[in-house]
């Protein structure tokens, strides 16, 4: 009898124990809304998605990470959901960033992948274009003597021209890239003879338009 006493008494209260602690990884499992980017000119919302990474016992793991992005019509109500199509970037941390219209609202650039570069759409037509993956545009920088480049977005420098950053073991040397005229700068010693980028039609030429110092991959 004082079995079966224990039985009714502790096994509700494991119960409740092993619920809640599924609850708990359920949460923590959970994405969250991490941002939101408005295009005004064409109403369009990017919702940005992901998890908050936090130990209770240490201040160092505590970090959001972007896991895909919802985009919205907010005329027509239609969705669409974007993850960057390499799989091989799943564990990169920093693959997506918020920064995704032109000054102008009429491009949207996202991540292909770390090694695959950057895809450019018309912002008009963005939605059924993501869904197709079928880029207005794209870029991606590798170096003759060695293989693709990991690549960083910076920011929008004009309407129709962004920064990046690419390179491999440590270096990440600077580049800009030019939707209106398809065109690469880059910005370190030699790079017009090394290294090759390649957009949605052609390889092309980087054109050195100076120094700046390389940076280290993180």
């Amino acid at each position: 009898m004082k079995f079966l006493f224990y039985i009714y008494v502790f096994l509700p209260i494991f119960g409740f124990i092993s619920c809640n602690s599924a609850s708990s990884k359920a949460e923590n499992d959970k994405s969250i809304i991490i941002a939101e980017s408005k295009n005004s000119k064409y109403d369009i919302k990017a919702i940005f998605y992901g998890i908050h990474n936090k130990a209770t016992d240490s201040n160092e793991l505590d970090y959001k990470v972007i896991r895909y992005i919802i985009f919205k019509d907010e005329k027509s109500g239609k969705e669409i959901k974007y993850v960057a199509p390499e799989k091989q970037t799943e564990q990169a941390t920093d693959l997506y960033f918020t920064d995704i219209w032109s000054p102008n609202e009429e491009y949207l650039i996202l991540p292909i992948g770390k090694f695959e570069g950057l895809a450019v759409f018309e912002a008009k037509d963005a939605l059924d274009n993501i869904k197709l993956n079928k880029y207005f545009d794209k870029i991606k920088v590798k170096s003759e003597n060695s293989g693709w480049f990991w690549h960083d977005f910076e920011k929008w420098e004009d309407d129709s021209t962004f920064s990046f950053r690419a390179g491999l073991s440590g270096d990440m040397f600077a580049f800009k890239y030019s939707i209106a005229n398809a065109e690469l700068y880059c910005y370190q010693e030699k790079c017009e003879e090394r290294n090759i980028g390649l957009n949605n039609k052609i390889e092309i030429k980087a054109i050195k338009k100076g120094d700046v110092e390389p940076k280290k991959i993180h």
